[in-house]
């Protein structure tokens, strides 16, 4: 390869990369507008239906690291500098160190996650806390379970099921084998089970948690057993009548939300403006540090 071949292949690499910088930053600024008009971002609930993915909006993001590496030395200086390009693209380096150091984070369905995922959740987020990591790997483990090779194949696999043996519902995920298109691999399906039912929160009328309705969507029929980390995670279940169904899960949330309802009644309708008013307000025993970490990253 000629030392211009080289120089072109990296041009249109940085090129590409520029694009989805911009597109990013234009997301970004939708997101946020959207954000103001949202008062507990913690319960962010969405009933996904299959949307189209942009999952070649970029290559790989491991080959291109390794394409603008060698770049880096040949030209003797550093891709991008210290532009945000170039501090964007070490964050998400960091990120993927963060989730190496802790692979109890990580769930299967992450395998299905373009460059792209990995992009938007390090976009606006500095990593520089313990809680912005959790909340940007919480994020990642939201689009991997959303992506269709997951959430729109358990959906259409349940109807086939369901379908398929008169009306029943399965009673494992394992039993969705047959009807899965792609097929996927038995530690993703593990990690689901049937969904219980009970009167008024889970049945033929809807989906009741948390205080959100999904009323019409009958009941849940397989949703995930546990969050993978119990303060900054998502919850998502797959719903009888096709869809599915996902929201925020948070113990440190539910206790924040709560001690802010608490707050506001002992003072006039009053909101909280710093993490500390909220202590003697709180039903659990929360380290300073992480309630700050988690208000930082939830509340401004």
């Amino acid at each position: 390869m000629t030392a211009l071949t080289k120089t072109l292949g990296v041009t249109a690499l940085l090129l590409a990369v520029g694009a989805a910088f911009q597109l990013h930053l234009l997301h970004r600024q939708r997101a946020e507008s959207r954000e103001l008009t949202q008062k507990t971002a913690a319960l962010d609930v969405r009933i996904g239906q299959t949307r189209d993915q942009r999952d070649q909006a970029l290559a790989d993001l491991s080959s291109m690291q390794k394409m603008v590496a060698p770049a880096q030395t040949e030209s003797g200086k550093p891709v991008a500098g210290n532009s945000e390009l170039g501090r964007w693209l070490e964050r998400v380096n960091h990120l993927e160190q963060a989730l190496k150091q802790t692979p109890d984070r990580e769930i299967p369905e992450m395998k299905y996650l373009s460059s792209n995922d990995w992009l938007s959740v390090t976009m606006g987020n500095s990593l520089e806390t313990d809680a912005k990591i959790r909340g940007a790997l919480s994020k990642l483990r939201a689009l991997a379970k959303a992506k269709p090779q997951v959430a729109a194949n358990l959906s259409k696999a349940v109807a086939a099921y369901i379908k398929s043996n008169d009306g029943r519902l399965p009673a494992d995920a394992g039993q969705l084998k047959p009807y899965l298109n792609p097929s996927l691999p038995d530690e993703l399906l593990r990690r689901y089970e049937a969904a219980p039912e009970i009167a008024g929160e889970n049945d033929a009328k809807g989906l009741v948690r948390d205080g959100m309705q999904f009323l019409g969507s009958g009941r849940v029929v397989l949703q995930e057993k546990a969050p993978v980390d119990e303060d900054y995670d998502t919850w998502i279940g797959i719903l009888e009548k096709g869809g599915w169904a996902t929201l925020g899960v948070s113990r440190l949330g539910k206790a924040v939300t709560q001690a802010e309802k608490s707050f506001a009644l002992a003072n006039h309708g009053q909101d909280a403006s710093t993490p500390e008013q909220l202590i003697p307000y709180l039903t659990l025993q929360i380290d300073s540090a992480k309630l700050n970490e988690y208000w930082e990253v939830h509340r401004r």
